[in-house]
C-alpha cells in the first residue's frame, strides 16, 4: 500500500499520470491502475478523472499533504541505516544568476551545505558573459547560450516572462489593458550583454502563440529582475519578470499581471561545468539543481 501512496504522491507532483509515465518510462495505465488500487484499499476516492490532469478530491488533497515529504524523509533514514560513507569533499566554486537564484536556488543552499559537511561552497552571484575555459568556476548557471561552442553546457530550465505591476500603479496611472497603449506607461526595459536598447518588444499571445511587435518606448533600463521588482513595488512602473518569481505575490494580490493575454517570451537557463560529470561534487550539485527545478514546477502546477 505504501508503494502505491508514493506513486500517488509522485503523480500529483508531476501534474498528470502521463507526465509521470513519460519521465519514468512506464505505461500510463500502470500508474492509473496503481492509484485505482490504492483507492480500493483505502475505500475512498482520491482523484477526479478528467482530461485536464490530476484534480484531487478533498480526501486526495489530505493524503497528498500528509505524505508529500515522507519519501524524502525515508530516503534520509535509509542512508543513515546503511551508514552511507560516500560524500563529497573539497571546494565547489559556483557562479549563479542573482535574480533566478533568489527564488529558485539560494533558499536551499543551506540544506545542501548541511547534507554535505565536507564540501565547501563558494557562491558568486553575477550576470556577465563567461568563458569557462578561462575562468576557474567549477559550475556556472547562466541565462544565455555561451559564444564558445566548446563549453560543456546543457539547458536546465525554461521560464515564461510576464508583465506585472502593483494595484497602486493602476490607481495612479490606470490599467494597461491594451498592449498597443504601452507607450503611455512606464515599462522597465531589459539591458542585455551589448547594453543596446532593443527597438521593439516581441510579444506572444497565450491563446495561439501568435507574435506581435510593439515599439519599445521605455526610458528606464535595468539588467536585473530583482531590482526591477523593487522599482515595481514602489508603484511607479511595470516590469517583465519570470512568472515563478512573482507566483506568491500574484496569488496574494500584491502584484497584478498586466495584459495577461500576452507574455514577452521565454528565458532558458543553462548549466556549464569545468569538472568531470563523474566528479562527486558535480553529481551532488546536479541532483540539487534538479530538485530545485522540480520545486519550481510543483509550485506553478
Amino acid at each position: 500500500m505504501f508503494d502505491d501512496i508514493f506513486i500517488f504522491v509522485s503523480a500529483v507532483k508531476y501534474g498528470s499520470f502521463l507526465t509521470m509515465a513519460k519521465h519514468l518510462g512506464v505505461a500510463q495505465s500502470t500508474i492509473s491502475r496503481r492509484v485505482k488500487s490504492l483507492e480500493t484499499t483505502l475505500g475512498i476516492t482520491l482523484v477526479k478523472r478528467n482530461t485536464q490532469g490530476i484534480v484531487l478530491t478533498s480526501r486526495g488533497q489530505l493524503l497528498f499533504e500528509k505524505f508529500k515529504d515522507c519519501e524524502s524523509d525515508l530516503t534520509k533514514l535509509i542512508k543513515l541505516v546503511c551508514n552511507e560513507t560516500e560524500s563529497a569533499s573539497g571546494t565547489l566554486k559556483l557562479l549563479l544568476p542573482p535574480a533566478f537564484s533568489q527564488y529558485a536556488i539560494s533558499p536551499y543552499l543551506g540544506e545542501l551545505a548541511r547534507e554535505n559537511p565536507n564540501l565547501n561552497l563558494e557562491c558568486y552571484y553575477k550576470y556577465h558573459n563567461i568563458n569557462m575555459t578561462k575562468e576557474d568556476y567549477d559550475i556556472a548557471i547562466i541565462s544565455y547560450l555561451p559564444d564558445q561552442a566548446t563549453q560543456k553546457v546543457r539547458a536546465i530550465y525554461t521560464t515564461k516572462i510576464i508583465a506585472v505591476c502593483t494595484p497602486g500603479y493602476i490607481e495612479r496611472y490606470g490599467l494597461l489593458s491594451n498592449i498597443e497603449d504601452a507607450g503611455n506607461h512606464l515599462i522597465l526595459g531589459k539591458l542585455f550583454g551589448s547594453e543596446a536598447k532593443i527597438k521593439y518588444m516581441h510579444l506572444h499571445r497565450e491563446a495561439d502563440e501568435e507574435s506581435i511587435q510593439v515599439p519599445n518606448s521605455t526610458r528606464l533600463m535595468i539588467n536585473n529582475f530583482t531590482q526591477g521588482l523593487a522599482i515595481v513595488n514602489s508603484g511607479t512602473a511595470i516590469c517583465f519578470v519570470p512568472e515563478e518569481s512573482v507566483y506568491d505575490e500574484l496569488k496574494s494580490g500584491k502584484l497584478i499581471r498586466v495584459v495577461p493575454d500576452y507574455y514577452l517570451g521565454h528565458m532558458t537557463f543553462y548549466m556549464l561545468r569545468n569538472i568531470d560529470i563523474n566528479d562527486l561534487r558535480y553529481k551532488i550539485f546536479d541532483k540539487f539543481i534538479q530538485e530545485c527545478i522540480q520545486r519550481l514546477k510543483w509550485k506553478i502546477c
